[in-house]
């Protein structure tokens, strides 16, 4: 019996050296991916979320969050981006009201649109960390379709 628990434990001391390290870059220097931190909180406002009937020359998207995110429209396997533009004094409408006051507005002007077509809204974000190459997340915010 005290043979394998001595094999035992040597197995198990290499296994630690081996895989316990986490991914380690040039040098000694050893480290474990970080876990991808929570997405800023974003809400479509304007065109209202689940809307249909919404013109295909949108021209402007208005969304609340806690900063400013990039945000890009999807539909299918198409991938429309957007640009980041001075948020107007005065909202278009008919819009959503902000589901937590104290948000701040952000706007992107949106290229034209195809017609009778059904919109995703995303927010991407790019996570980086010392061990992994950037990863890209996204989030999807809302829906509306065009006329």
């Amino acid at each position: 019996m005290d043979v394998f628990r001595r094999s035992f434990m040597s197995g198990l001391g290499i296994a630690i050296a081996v895989f316990g390290t986490g991914c380690a870059r040039e040098g000694p220097v050893a480290c474990a991916p970080i876990p991808l931190p929570p997405s800023p909180f974003v809400q479509q406002l304007y065109p209202v979320p689940g809307s249909s009937g919404v013109a295909d020359n949108l021209g402007l998207l208005v969304y609340a969050s806690t900063e400013s995110v990039p945000i890009q429209l999807v539909t299918g396997m198409t991938v429309v981006p957007t640009i980041p533009v001075v948020t107007p004094a005065v909202l278009p409408s008919p819009r959503a009201t902000p589901a937590i006051p104290g948000l701040q507005n952000f706007a992107v002007s949106v290229p034209p649109l195809q017609a009778a077509t059904l919109y995703t809204t995303q927010s991407t974000l790019t996570f980086s960390d010392t061990c992994a190459p950037p990863r890209r997340g996204e989030q999807s915010i809302a829906t509306f379709s065009t006329r």
